[in-house]
């Protein structure tokens, strides 16, 4: 899996209390303290700006016209490729947000422009910050199916998802196709008589494209008979007419033609001509027979020009568009007989891939329970190990009626921290302390499969106390083994198990307050765990400061 990220650097300026202060931060556990008010949760503010998290005006040091925070992270091998694409990441992140007083935010990552919702890309696999008030993620039920399938086998949920996307993608077909036979049953009737309008003309565009021209021929009928009889009866049929006198001709000049060569040429043409206007007869007289058609045709031919005018009119402007309406209304009539057919096909391929997603998502739901129930025992022994023995923890599940993306399920955690009381939603955790406790539980239990490795608890510890403190503490350091974990407490026992310790201390002449923060050494960390004690440096205290120290060291490999 490689390395998860890691916060290696941290700056803030300007930020409530914080005029300016930088940590540089290492692996394990490193813990923050400091009095009320001098700046702790400050920080943590200022980690959640870098998170992508919304600015708030108050968050801006008086007197100043704008915020910075910058964090450097690095090990970022469980980052997408693709976000690490964008913005040309190899080996080290580089977060930087400005803010001003109207709320003008200034981004850059590894020193490109960016934007707010870029470092809400990036913020999952970065840092995951907890505090007192901020259970509520780990209390918000419809996560809780999310954070068991972390820990499913991956080829259980790849399984049922690639089999879900099938069934999905069969039932919109399905669902679409009745849709559309719904909506086209509306409309039969009226595509039926479209088609049988265009049908019943029997369109025949090489002789229907000549009726305008036949129209036009018969009604000038009369005049076209006056002008064929004139013509062939000086053509061909008068008792004087060219034909007979041209063959006359021919003849006569035959007859000297051997004698006066010349008139061998003459010869010639007038045979042509005389070809010529027996031709002409030929055409004049099938004109003259085609004027003896039916009195009624002119009628027809008239009707017929009107009704296809009107088809033109109504299905595209010309017979060739008519034509195409034809044939689209005659694939969509047979596509409609077609569904019948159809439908059944497509609805017994639904019904398979809803056998195959079901079954897939029964062996889902075993896996689940499997790995819910060695999540519950893993929790108990976590919780019994925090002073919490009677605890017990389980996961409901409840199905659905259908499937959806997580199999049809919905699991929700139930916890009992006290005997004699049955599991309640986890929500109903009453204490303070127990709540910390549970939380901290379930953030082990989850942590390896959480792709970040900086963890922030702020105050984790509020309402735990003595041998509770102990456990959660030895608890903190188990879990920093796996994960860089920064933890805000006011528990000297807490603070005396850091591998890294930071005093935040609040300044102030009078006028303005200052925030600094102090990387403590080991005479120092005595001296504050002392002064966590009792308040002051005491004999006593600096003694109890060494035991927690001691025992600090003696469980350093206890896991």
């Amino acid at each position: 899996m490689g390395d998860p990220s890691m916060l290696t650097y941290l700056a803030v300026k300007n930020v409530s209390v914080i005029e300016s202060v930088s940590l540089e931060l290492t692996g394990g556990l490193t813990v923050l303290t400091g009095e009320t008010g001098s700046g702790k949760s400050v920080l943590v503010g200022a980690l959640k700006l870098l998170m992508g998290e919304r600015f708030n005006k108050t968050m801006l040091r008086e007197d100043t016209d704008r915020l910075f925070v910058e964090g450097s992270f690095d090990g970022l091998s469980r980052m997408p490729a693709k976000l690490k694409e964008q913005f040309e990441i190899d080996d080290e992140l580089v977060l930087r947000r400005e803010v001003d007083a109207t709320g003008k935010n200034r981004v850059f990552i590894n020193s490109r422009i960016a934007s707010v919702a870029n470092l809400k890309e990036f913020a999952p696999y970065l840092a995951d910050i907890h505090s007192q008030n901020e259970h509520q993620a780990l209390m918000d039920e419809s996560r809780h199916i999310e954070l068991i399938d972390h820990l499913v086998p991956e080829e259980v949920k790849t399984r049922y998802a690639g089999l879900y996307t099938v069934y999905q993608k069969a039932r919109q077909d399905f669902d679409k196709l009745l849709s559309e036979t719904d909506e086209a049953k509306k409309h039969l009737e009226i595509m039926r008589y479209q088609l049988n309008e265009i049908c019943s003309a029997a369109i025949n565009p090489e002789v229907d494209k000549g009726i305008d021209e036949k129209i036009a021929f018969l009604s000038n009928i009369e005049k076209i008979r006056e002008i064929c009889a004139l013509s062939l009866n000086a053509l061909s049929d008068g008792e004087f007419n060219a034909s007979e006198l041209i063959a006359r001709t021919i003849k006569a000049v035959s007859a000297i033609s051997s004698v006066v060569p010349e008139f061998a040429s003459a010869e010639t043409s007038l045979n042509d001509a005389l070809e010529q206007i027996n031709d002409v007869s030929g055409l004049l007289n099938i004109l003259f027979e085609r004027q003896e058609a039916s009195p009624d045709e002119l009628d027809r031919l008239i009707r017929r020009r009107f009704m296809l005018q009107e088809l033109i009119n109504k299905y595209g402007g010309s017979l060739e568009s008519a034509l195409l309406k034809r044939k689209e209304l005659q694939e969509r009539l047979n596509s409609f007989e077609n569904r019948d057919g159809l439908l059944r096909e497509l609805g017994d391929k639904t019904e398979r891939a809803l056998k195959d997603a079901s079954e897939a998502a029964d062996k889902l739901q075993e896996a689940r329970e499997a790995t819910a129930l060695k999540i519950g025992e893993q929790i108990k022994e976590i919780l019994n190990d925090l002073e919490l023995p009677d605890s017990k923890f389980v996961t409901v599940f409840t199905r659905k009626d259908g499937l959806d993306s997580r199999g049809g399920t919905d699991g929700k955690f139930y916890i009992s921290v006290n005997a004699g009381f049955e599991p309640a939603p986890l929500a109903h955790v009453a204490s303070g302390g127990e709540v910390s406790r549970v939380m901290l539980a379930l953030k082990v239990v989850f942590s390896d499969s959480d792709p970040v490795l900086a963890m922030l608890f702020d105050e984790i510890d509020t309402g735990v106390s003595g041998k509770t403190a102990k456990k959660v503490a030895q608890k903190l350091r188990q879990l920093s083994q796996r994960k860089q974990v920064i933890v805000i407490t006011h528990l000297p026992v807490v603070a005396a198990f850091g591998s890294t310790h930071f005093q935040i201390v609040k300044e102030s002449d009078g006028v303005t307050t200052k925030t600094k923060i102090l990387s403590l050494n080991k005479e120092e960390r005595r001296n504050v765990i002392a002064s966590m004690i009792a308040g002051e440096m005491t004999e006593s205290a600096l003694r109890q400061a060494e035991e927690l120290l001691s025992y600090s060291n003696s469980k350093l490999n206890v896991r």
